[in-house]
């Protein structure tokens, strides 16, 4: 069950080169106040999730999908979409969050540093420090400007592969896969805005195939 999960992931996430104006970015949160069902309704509500993650892709509107590689659960889908609308529209069709299994966070995407790729080898995962920047209403254009400055020091050493905006509320950042967990917080701890608590940063472990970034192999 699990290796049919992981198969499914993996071929949700590779996806050709795009248009970043088109993305939306989907956080897919744990609801807490989840209905309790059996586990063979899970399990089939799993299969299902699943096999409409693998539709989207095919149909081209799904770009990257993979789970969170901790105990809180949950995920990320990176849509392509025309308008917000349709991104929340096609989340929908989700089966396991018709169910009510989710809380769903969707923000247009501007990628600013990386691309997306065809992964070259869709039978096996590879794990990525993941970063959600929150701003914060503390956060001075000065800050902001630091931050930015701090980032493009990190896209340049190629510590970062991925990075994009989330308009006004934050921006998200993957590091490459030899950039462990720890090393991360010690990267973003350095951020002269996260210092300055202008910016929340929440930093975990993220599964998806690997290439998918167009990143050099580790």
């Amino acid at each position: 069950m699990i290796k049919y999960i992981f198969i499914l992931l993996m071929a949700a996430s590779a996806v050709q080169a795009a248009d970043s104006s088109s993305y939306f970015f989907v956080f897919l949160n744990p609801n807490p106040s989840r209905p309790s069902i059996p586990k063979d309704s899970m399990e089939r509500l799993q299969v299902a999730h699943l096999n409409n993650i693998e539709r989207l892709y095919h149909e081209g509107k799904l770009s990257i999908a993979g789970p969170f590689g901790d105990t809180l659960g949950g995920g990320i889908f990176i849509l392509k979409a025309a308008s917000d609308a349709e991104a929340k529209a096609t989340v929908l069709t989700d089966p396991a969050i018709a169910a009510d299994r989710y809380i769903l966070e969707v923000f247009p995407l501007a990628i600013t540093c990386g691309k997306v790729c065809v992964a070259s080898d869709l039978f096996s995962l590879a794990t990525y420090p993941f970063v959600r920047l929150t701003y914060q209403k503390s956060l001075t254009e000065q800050d902001r400007q630091l931050h930015e400055a701090y980032f493009k020091n990190l896209i340049d050493s190629k510590k970062l592969i991925f990075y994009g905006s989330l308009g006004s509320n934050g921006s998200v950042a993957i590091f490459a896969q030899a950039e462990k967990l720890d090393g991360t917080h010690a990267l973003i701890k350095a951020d002269p805005a996260v210092r300055d608590a202008g910016i929340r940063p929440n930093i975990r472990l993220w599964w998806t195939a690997p290439g998918v970034f167009c990143e050099e192999p580790q």
